[in-house]
């Protein structure tokens, strides 16, 4: 839609998406670097997040790292329900719930 351009880079902060299984993070992560948003740029692509316990110790680190400043790119962290209560990221401006719960 209209605006300056910017692609919604201007709004501030990451985006935390709350998804139900690794499936889903894989699945969304997939489609949004299919993306001319998120895949046309390759630091963008960089920040498109996975955040699930079955992710070596480094990965799971890299959502509190920021993106280089002036470089424009959008934090996204697609994470699973669990890290709900057990995770700050201090710059999140948005929350995205996909409002689905795993069944065990």
């Amino acid at each position: 839609g209209g605006g300056g351009g910017d692609g919604g880079r201007a709004l501030g902060g990451a985006a935390l998406v709350f998804l139900p299984g690794t499936r889903e993070i894989d699945d969304v992560r997939t489609a949004l670097l299919a993306s001319a948003a998120f895949g046309a740029d390759a630091t963008q692509a960089e920040w498109v997040l996975a955040l699930h316990g079955s992710l070596p110790p480094d990965e799971q680190r890299r959502v509190f790292a920021r993106p280089p400043g002036g470089g424009g790119a959008i934090k996204v962290v697609l994470a699973t329900n669990v890290a709900k209560t057990s995770i700050t990221i201090d710059d999140v401006g948005f929350v995205i719930d996909a409002g689905r719960v795993k069944e065990e």
